[in-house]
């Protein structure tokens, strides 16, 4: 039987089988459809997919009443029932007839971020702040911005898909997709360049921000990201000095904020030399400390004023590698000590909820920047080659890893962990295998839960640097790395 129906498949396309006529097996398309004026579906051994009417159905289950949904909420569980056919995964086709465009990605992407991503952010956030938040109107959003959002949409979901041979080709198609619409956005966004009406307007600004989010997500290796950080300090400076920019725009605080947040962690993992210049400017820095105070980053919700130390340790490596530090063994002394006297149970007391996640993540980035002070001037002044200095740095280190197995465990706490790892693992160099093996996986499994690929950036370089035998965070950082997004 199985034999015979297969001859009928290859003499018959699957369209007059259907209506039950005699095929004159005319290639590519019969002369049945073609003069009816339908879409002849060939003589594949499969029968393809069929289009229906919405609410049409061919056949009906038994004793089982499902809820209606709406037609994205059902194209969601469908994705979730087969992840093969995962929502912006795998472009529908039928023969060489593509049935999707731009306006389905961009519609997808939406439904995606709304009904996906933003709900779990929430989930996982400890207070409600200016990043997360649903995208409501679509149609009032510049086309720049939005491929950029479609681009990071699809590099979301498949940083979120297990990677195995079964999936290369739908992930391809993402894959192509995703480089489509950000290659969209960048002409988008040569043209907003091009024009002197909207050079340095607020779209122009936000659209290459929003480009230098999804150039740091979607990279598996150290992306180039300092010509688009450079390019928005450019556009800024046009239109005016930074402070007066964002008085004038306060709806480019958040933005902003993100930006310079961005930027002054990139310091961290930046050679001392290679700086990001413009986050080492005091009048730039106080404007970002004016920003942090308002708001936090959901990707670093750091006490102030340890952010305040990281600036200036910051500052006290670019002094030291172009010999302009004078007085580096008092300003390490009194930074550690601002460190040290800094409670993290006081500052949890301020937040509304969550208190006892809030001093844990105190506790975590007080010993995380301690670690970064010592190891980063290690070099630098024999007052971090003491004995105290060394039992110091080992307390902070201990306390660190142990912090961060208990952060990693909390929802609310467990997703703004990627600087401290990156501290711990830097320090974790040479003997240290139990500290490394925890660092890298964590690190794995960050990428996946928060569907980027900054954290996997990270695992490299930190590998790399490991597999040096080098131990000193300049030997770690050789490039400008940008770690956390």
């Amino acid at each position: 039987m199985p034999q015979a129906e297969s001859q009928v498949a290859t003499s018959q396309c699957w369209e007059c089988r259907r209506r039950r006529l005699v095929c004159d097996a005319t290639h590519p398309v019969c002369t049945k459809c073609r003069v009816a004026g339908i879409v002849c579906p060939g003589y594949a051994d499969k029968k393809p997919l069929t289009w229906l009417a919405p609410g049409q159905v061919t056949s009906r289950s038994r004793g089982r009443i499902r809820k209606p949904t709406s037609p994205v909420r059902k194209g969601l569980d469908l994705a979730e029932e087969d992840e093969d056919s995962g929502l912006l995964l795998a472009p529908l086709t039928l023969q060489k007839l593509e049935l999707r465009d731009d306006t389905c990605d961009i519609v997808e992407a939406l439904a995606y971020y709304n009904i996906r991503v933003y709900p779990d952010a929430v989930s996982h956030q400890l207070a409600p702040n200016p990043f997360n938040v649903p995208i409501a109107s679509l149609h009032l959003m510049p086309a720049s911005i939005i491929h950029a959002l479609v681009s990071i949409a699809i590099s979301h979901r498949l940083f979120q898909v297990p990677r195995d041979t079964s999936r290369c080709t739908s992930l391809s198609g993402a894959r192509s997709r995703l480089y489509h619409h950000r290659g969209i956005a960048i002409r988008l966004l040569n043209e907003l360049v091009g024009s002197d009406e909207t050079r340095s307007g607020d779209v122009t600004i936000a659209s290459v921000f929003t480009l230098l989010v999804a150039v740091l997500q979607q990279s598996t290796e150290p992306p180039c990201w300092r010509p688009h950080a450079e390019f928005i300090v450019t556009l800024i400076s046009l239109r005016a000095p930074l402070r007066s920019f964002v008085h004038s725009a306060p709806h480019m605080q958040a933005p902003i904020l993100a930006f310079l947040t961005i930027c002054i962690l990139a310091n961290t993992t930046s050679p001392s030399l290679r700086q990001f210049a413009p986050c080492l400017d005091l009048e730039n820095l106080s404007v970002a400390t004016e920003l942090y105070g308002q708001s936090f980053y959901p990707s670093f919700p750091c006490p102030k004023s340890l952010f305040l130390n990281i600036i200036t340790i910051n500052n006290l490596r670019s002094q030291v590698s172009a010999r302009f530090a004078t007085n580096i063994t008092t300003d390490v002394t009194r930074t550690l000590a601002q460190i040290e006297v800094f409670s993290p149970e006081d500052w949890a007391s301020s937040q509304p909820s969550l208190r006892e996640d809030w001093a844990l993540i105190g506790h975590v980035f007080r010993s995380a920047v301690a670690l970064y002070c010592v190891k980063s001037l290690s070099g630098v002044t024999a007052l971090l080659q003491s004995p105290e200095m060394k039992a110091t740095r080992t307390r902070h280190a201990k306390t660190l890893l142990a912090l961060l197995k208990k952060a990693r465990s909390r929802p609310h706490v467990r997703r703004c962990m990627a600087w401290p790892l990156v501290v711990a693992g830097v320090d974790a160099a040479g003997p240290s295998t139990d500290a490394r093996a925890y660092v890298e996986h964590e690190l794995s499994e960050m990428s996946r839960d928060q569907g980027t690929g900054n954290p996997l950036v990270a695992r490299e370089v930190l590998r790399r640097f490991w597999a040096s035998g080098a131990s000193e965070w300049d030997d770690c950082c050789k490039e400008p790395y940008a770690l956390v997004v």
